[in-house]
């Protein structure tokens, strides 16, 4: 039986608006620090060729040098809006099981099929 929950049209576009606040939230801590990343993936494909998100994607997605990255841990995270989003890894989290970080939106859930 296959559980995965489809977004309308409208929610669809609501989870990117998040998405894209969730970012410019990240940008204002790295700048704040000094800490230099690049979009990658389909949040750059989508900058370039439809000036926005590729109308399917739903994450956005970002690097950094491992330093740098270590660097927003110990520092730029503390400057995270509390009310607004949280810092996600297996650090911070005992039940995250990924080898990457996500910021996560406070009041959302995110479910993962399977």
């Amino acid at each position: 039986m296959n559980n995965i929950i489809e977004l309308s049209k409208d929610d669809f576009r609501k989870m990117q608006l998040i998405e894209l606040d969730l970012l410019k939230e990240f940008d204002r801590v790295c700048r704040l620090h000094n800490i230099p990343y690049v979009i990658t993936d389909g949040t750059m494909l989508g900058a370039v060729r439809h000036k926005g998100f590729i109308p399917w994607d739903d994450d956005a997605d970002v690097c950094m040098l491992r330093e740098d990255y270590e660097r927003f841990k110990k520092e730029a995270m503390m400057d995270l809006n509390p009310s607004f989003c949280f810092f996600q890894d297996n650090t911070t989290d005992p039940y995250y099981r990924w080898g990457y970080a996500k910021l996560r939106r406070v009041g959302t859930r995110h479910i993962r099929a399977g």
